[in-house]
């Protein structure tokens, strides 16, 4: 715990109102993370480097050897919902773009940054099924209709048959702003990726790691071995209050075996927050989410149900842990909150226990 209270500094850097480059090596101290900004227009950074800014950019590329590899972020403007990011890199054939965003306005938006790159799409990966990261995914499939579209079977099936009602949800919400079920369907990924597989484009290796029901009901990270670069979806979450959907214990086994098998260095881009190393990441939802479960169990003891006063007690000593934390998906924080803490408490009735990290 010790390590990963050291960390807090890398990870809660405060937003500042530039955007900077960092250059990572085996010997730079990487907690000088990407800043975020919230100028809308496009910057140049360096030697030349085009950094799409929107309302809130950041980039930062990984430098191995003489080679520079360069990552390129957006993250949507958080009084709409909130911040969720799409990250794209250059290969020899051509872009591959991570994740799409929620909404269709913001997807049309990082299209438009993508394309002034002049280059065209070579393949788009879906990292889970939650809709902040499919709900675009149309327009890019429109823009580029032959690029293949990446995900693991099962979020292929989530997306198209709207198997948790995100789809659904969502439409209520935002109306034409975000896509109908039907269209979400018809523009389903198009090829299964599996644990262990590599992918090769454009010259860039990806290996394929993918995970079993913890915070999403599958999730595919890439690693990009030869960069030190990751890009793990919601597998980690800087300064984001953590939901486990599906079990806790899975969830915590996986941090844990990711942390043993991947370098701590590794530049994590995740789905939410600036990029940060992977094992400062991995230490503090370590401990954010040993301490919800600790103080949950706690409050349940012999109990079926936790009371109302025990639930705000445990949302306030969350708080005062991790001040930085903020909501998802729209709501505020007590609700964030209280949904989190029900969730555990509900897992751990039912008799939450780790599941494999991985599947297959």
């Amino acid at each position: 715990m010790a390590e990963a209270e050291g960390c807090h500094a890398a990870l809660h850097q405060t937003p500042t109102t530039h955007i900077r480059e960092t250059q990572m090596t085996r010997s730079t101290d990487v907690s000088e993370c990407a800043g975020r900004s919230t100028r809308r227009e496009m910057l140049q950074i360096g030697g030349g480097l085009a950094l799409a800014a929107g309302f809130q950019g950041t980039t930062a590329s990984a430098q191995t050897n003489a080679t520079t590899f360069t990552v390129q972020s957006y993250a949507s403007d958080p009084k709409d919902v909130d911040a969720v990011n799409t990250h794209w890199f250059e290969t020899s054939e051509g872009i591959v773009v991570i994740d799409c965003q929620r909404l269709l306005p913001e997807a049309k938006h990082v299209l438009g940054l993508v394309q002034r790159l002049g280059r065209p799409i070579a393949a788009i990966v879906i990292t889970h099924a939650h809709s902040d990261h499919y709900g675009g995914l149309p327009v890019f499939r429109s823009a580029a209709p032959d690029a293949p579209v990446y995900a693991v079977e099962t979020t292929l099936r989530t997306i198209r048959d709207d198997t948790h009602g995100f789809t659904a949800a969502r439409r209520r919400r935002h109306g034409d702003r975000f896509p109908t079920p039907e269209t979400v369907a018809a523009n389903a990924p198009t090829h299964v990726v599996s644990h262990g597989d590599r992918l090769e484009i454009g010259g860039i290796a990806m290996d394929v790691i993918v995970l079993s029901a913890g915070e999403a009901d599958a999730t595919a990270m890439l690693h990009l071995p030869e960069h030190g670069v990751i890009f793990p979806g919601d597998f980690v979450q800087n300064t984001k209050i953590p939901v486990p959907f599906h079990s806790l214990e899975t969830w915590l086994a996986q941090l844990a075996a990711v942390d043993a098998a991947l370098s701590g260095d590794t530049l994590a881009y995740q789905g939410h927050g600036v990029p940060a190393p992977l094992g400062a990441q991995i230490g503090e939802m370590r401990v954010y989410l040993e301490l919800a479960r600790d103080l949950v169990r706690d409050g349940l003891g012999e109990a079926d149900v936790l009371s109302d006063h025990d639930a705000s007690a445990i949302a306030e000593a969350l708080v005062e842990r991790f001040p930085f934390h903020v909501a998802g998906g729209g709501a505020t924080r007590d609700r964030a909150l209280a949904g989190v803490i029900a969730r555990i408490a509900a897992q751990q009735m039912r008799g939450d226990t780790a599941a494999l990290p991985f599947i297959g």
